[in-house]
């Protein structure tokens, strides 16, 4: 079997301060690779990250075009071309393309041209997209193919291994370059470090003078005598803040000279380290061109080998091609010879080889009887079972059909359950209507007893106005006594003090009277606002009763309306579920129809097929008889 190659297309990356992938949130196409084996070929998309990407396929070529959105191909990748090509020139696959477009935002397009019609498939492998391509004809099978895909598998290793000599130097050369770039950086920072140390020392030196000079002009003028205190206190504290400032610069100018120390060792350790990564990658390089050279030595080598084998292979196929043709005319001359001097034989082996033929022939003819009726059997037992398959079918026709008037009962069912239902609706209308008259019937046997109640107040009243008029009859009697007494009186002192007596106690049973009469009065007073109480709280109860009986009928109404809804609910439901049951009953018939024509096919097509074959078998015992004839005529 032909040992797999890959062929890889990768990025080397260096550090040289590039951003990285993912800075600007798009993927970045760092290697397109593909790898061979007899008839497919796989092409392998790798990203800084998992992608996402839109597969599809394109004519005239054919090609299988994968576009992943908000990604870009790497600078080396890509080289100055937004683009980058590859030919493997597979069994499957003739070419591979990805390129950069920038019209409606950062794209990718990865084309891969299929050399024959094949077929694809396209997955995601981490951060890989793999399109596996296989030609649907197989690959030819070539004369030495293990010792040329040997030899192909040491060329792939040879170029594999200047590949990574490649990368070597590369990222040899880039560490060097870094490191030759960190010493400039190093050892400028130390020249910058040195000048300020030097400006520093500088500026301590002039402030020292300045401070020297200040102490000089002071003590001079305090010898000479020509400044007073207050200029000899100024000139005293400037000359030690002249000299507080120059020890300050001092001390800077000294850190800083330390500084340039510092820096200058680590420039001349970043130098040394430099020169280091320099003379390592050098060696590497070296070391990764010793090691391209020789495996390309070694891979030249093998190839001459190889040509040489071929070479060979080919010479001593010629040979036996001489020497087989040569075996075969010397055989035909045997033949001929042994054709020539057993000529009576060979007739009777032609007759007993012809009597061997029709006894096979027989056989055969025997044998596909035989195969004919067990066929005849079979596609007789593929009958009946789809016989069976449709009696099945039809009995779930009948099952179906069942189900629908199973439905129809239960729709009927719901029918009735919604008239029973209006008929109870119809009942708490009733019950409404009837609670509405009990309140009319409240209200009237409150308006009655309001009648009877005023009724009694009058009577009440009549009989209270009767006994004031008694009583008033009485006192007035009584006053005609008073008179007849006070004349009485006038007639006889003693009985004139009796009278008086009896005229006082008449005035008594008068106020007496007249405090019966206000009393029977204020009771009855009093028995008209009971009355009237009475009567506002009849009248308040039947109004409240009225306000109930209303309540309970809105409330009948709001159910009956419940009811009525919650039917017609439940009956578009049921509508709805028998609609569907029937054409679910209808679906299942028509499936079952559908089986039923498939089994049809299906037999048609084995009683196809068991004629084809028979044909195809007579067809063949017709040609080996043929065959024979003419090997016994031969």
């Amino acid at each position: 079997m032909p040992r797999p190659t890959t062929w890889v297309l990768v990025l080397v990356g260096c550090a040289l301060g590039a951003s990285p992938a993912g800075a600007d949130n798009k993927n970045e196409i760092r290697a397109v690779s593909f790898e061979d084996s007899a008839s497919a070929t796989k092409v392998h998309v790798r990203g800084a990250k998992t992608p996402m990407f839109t597969v599809y396929k394109l004519d005239r070529p054919t090609r299988v075009v994968i576009d992943v959105p908000r990604a870009k191909l790497s600078d080396v990748l890509a080289g100055h071309e937004a683009a980058m090509e590859l030919v493997p020139n597979t069994w499957a696959v003739s070419r591979i393309t990805a390129q950069q477009i920038d019209d409606d935002g950062p794209l990718v397009r990865v084309s891969v041209t299929l050399a024959r019609p094949g077929r694809y498939d396209v997955t995601t492998e981490g951060n890989e997209i793999v399109v596996a391509v296989t030609a649907r004809d197989a690959a030819p099978k070539t004369g030495g193919g293990d010792v040329l895909a040997k030899i192909e598998a040491e060329r792939e290793d040879a170029r594999r291994a200047a590949a990574m000599a490649d990368q070597a130097r590369a990222r040899a050369e880039a560490t060097a370059n870094s490191a030759r770039v960190d010493a400039s950086k190093a050892k400028d920072l130390a020249a910058a470090t040195q000048a300020e140390a030097d400006r520093l020392k500088k500026l301590a030196a002039d402030e020292a003078k300045r401070a020297e000079a200040a102490v000089r002009t002071a003590e001079d003028a305090k010898k000479n005598g020509q400044a007073n205190g207050a200029d000899l206190d100024r000139a005293k504290k400037q000359a030690i803040a002249a000299q507080r400032e120059a020890t300050k610069l001092r001390d800077e100018a000294a850190r800083a000279t330390d500084a340039a120390g510092i820096a200058r060792a680590e420039a001349e350790r970043t130098r040394l380290a430099a020169e280091t990564a320099t003379r390592d990658a050098a060696a590497q390089i070296a070391a990764a061109r010793r090691d391209a050279d020789a495996a390309q030595k070694i891979a030249a080598e093998k190839t001459e080998a190889a040509v040489r084998a071929r070479a060979e292979l080919q010479a001593a196929q010629k040979v036996a091609a001489t020497q087989t043709d040569a075996a075969v005319r010397a055989k035909s001359e045997a033949q001929a010879a042994q054709a020539m001097a057993a000529e009576q034989t060979d007739a009777a082996a032609r007759a007993r080889t012809e009597a061997e033929g029709a006894r096979r022939e027989v056989e055969r003819a025997r044998l596909d009887a035989t195969r004919i009726r067990t066929e005849a059997l079979a596609a007789k037992d593929a009958a009946l079972r789809v016989k069976a398959d449709a009696d099945a079918a039809k009995t779930d026709a009948e099952r179906a059909r069942a189900e629908a008037r199973a439905a129809r009962a239960e729709a009927d069912a719901a029918r009735a359950d919604a008239k029973a239902v209006k008929a109870e609706a119809d009942r708490a209308r009733a019950e409404a209507r009837a609670a509405k008259a009990d309140a009319e019937a409240a209200r009237a046997d409150a308006s009655s007893e309001k009648q009877r109640a005023e009724l009694q107040a009058r009577a009440d009243a009549q009989k209270a106005r009767t006994e004031a008029t008694t009583a008033r009859a009485e006192a007035q009697r009584t006053k005609g006594d008073v008179e007849a007494a006070k004349t009485e009186t006038e007639r006889a002192r003693a009985e004139a003090r009796a009278a008086k007596a009896d005229a006082e106690a008449a005035r008594a049973e008068a106020r007496a009277a007249k405090a019966e009469v206000a009393r029977v009065e204020a009771e009855r007073l009093a028995r008209s606002d009971a009355d009237r109480r009475s009567e506002a709280l009849v009248a308040q109860r039947a109004k409240a009763d009225a306000e109930a009986a209303r309540a309970e009928a809105r409330a009948a109404k709001a159910e009956v309306a419940r009811v009525e809804a919650e039917r017609l609910a439940r009956s578009d439901a049921d509508r709805r579920s028998t609609k569907a049951d029937v054409e679910a009953a209808k679906l299942e018939t028509e499936r079952a129809r559908a089986e039923a024509r498939a089994a049809k096919a299906e037999v048609a097509r084995v009683e196809a097929e068991r004629l084809a074959r028979t044909d195809a078998d007579r067809r063949s015992t017709k040609a080996d008889v043929e065959a024979a004839k003419i090997e016994i005529e031969r």
